[in-house]
């Protein structure tokens, strides 16, 4: 993930700027041991933040297959990166949604979706200590300008973000 971008809870986004975005919940986990290649083992994390993936697709639809995901980049867009929490990944109640509209959250298992993402990066050759993981945890959905999103991640924190 490159630093540029990675954007502060509450950050302002112009759509303009991004094309074909969408916008999901998910956690980014700051590496505290080396991802080997050959090792299964659960991902041992530093600290945990609540984010929201802003996918950007050059494509009109989202790529179907890994090799167009590929070619496009993984639809490298922003994360919207909120406070740090040192804590073991645990089962966690996700609500997200434009922000303002109560919804109730539903239950998430972490520690599977943060195994599947460092399965993924394993198989490509693994990451060293400090980098960052990302585990989307939800549906993306298309943001509209002079919309703001939220995504509360239980006892992990919250995000958001607007788009304009």
């Amino acid at each position: 993930m490159l630093e540029a971008r990675l954007l502060p809870d509450g950050a302002s986004i112009a759509l303009a700027a991004l094309r074909h975005p969408s916008v999901a919940p998910a956690v980014l986990g700051v590496l505290a041991e080396d991802l080997s290649r050959g090792d299964e083992s659960p991902p041992v994390f530093a600290s945990l933040h609540p984010a929201l993936d802003i996918a950007a697709w050059r494509l009109r639809d989202p790529p179907g297959t890994a090799g167009l995901a590929a070619a496009d980049l993984g639809g490298l867009g922003l994360l919207v990166v909120g406070c740090a929490k040192r804590m073991a990944p645990a089962l966690l109640r996700l609500g997200f949604g434009p922000a303002g509209v109560r919804r109730q959250g539903n239950p998430v298992d972490l520690p599977a979706a943060l195994q599947q993402a460092a399965s993924a990066a394993r198989r490509a050759g693994g990451l060293p200590q400090g980098a960052v993981l990302v585990a989307v945890l939800g549906p993306a959905v298309l943001p509209e300008a002079g919309t703001e999103f939220s995504a509360s991640f239980g006892v992990l924190g919250r995000v958001r973000a607007s788009f304009a």
